[in-house]
């Protein structure tokens, strides 16, 4: 190895080029995060569920096999080519999609502005017609993946803690069929 090389390698971490990791019992929460790029692939089962909370897949390998870990949302794994939420154990959830939102005549995406108030979400730029009322908590709720449309998750989750709930919106952009899924999310306070 190159001295050039091994000076970078050492340095990079020291100037903060090297990525961030986040502690796992840390949940993920910013409300200016502009969201962040995910892709669920059904043909990996490691990279087929996904924890918002957590920031990272919901499947490990533990002891030889496959654990689940904090799993939230679910691609094409209880809905052919749909997603799913209030997977894990007791949790609950629902999964509102709010269709492909943009600003009048342009291809620029409202999903940066929409913001929750209780159990609705909001886009100020729509008016009256920007309340969006999140459907009801149900065991395994699922939606069809649209590319284009946004979706607003809410995961009811009973800890020892008692109720955890985790709000997220996610924008799908791109979607194979039958294999994956790409999709923009952020974490709704």
């Amino acid at each position: 190895m190159s001295n050039r090389v091994w000076s970078l390698l050492v340095l990079l971490p020291l100037l903060g080029a090297a990525p961030a990791f986040q502690d796992a019992d840390v949940p993920l929460r910013r409300s200016d995060d502009p969201g962040r790029l995910t892709v669920l692939s059904s043909v990996d089962e490691l990279t087929r569920h996904f924890s918002f909370a957590r920031g990272e897949y919901g499947l490990i390998v533990q002891g030889g096999g496959i654990r689940n870990r904090h799993s939230q949302i679910a691609f094409d794994a209880y809905s052919r080519d749909g997603l799913t939420v209030g997977i894990e154990g007791g949790a609950t959830g629902s999964l509102t999609e709010l269709g492909d939102l943009r600003h009048q005549g342009t291809r620029h995406t409202l999903f940066f502005e929409v913001s929750r108030n209780g159990d609705s979400v909001v886009v100020p730029s729509l008016g009256g017609s920007g309340v969006f009322p999140l459907l009801p908590v149900q065991s395994g709720h699922s939606q069809p993946v649209r590319v284009g449309s946004i979706y607003a998750a809410k995961v009811v989750e009973k800890t020892a803690r008692g109720e955890q709930i985790t709000y997220a919106l996610l924008r799908v952009v791109d979607h194979v069929p039958g294999r994956s899924v790409t999709i923009r999310w952020r974490l709704l306070d």
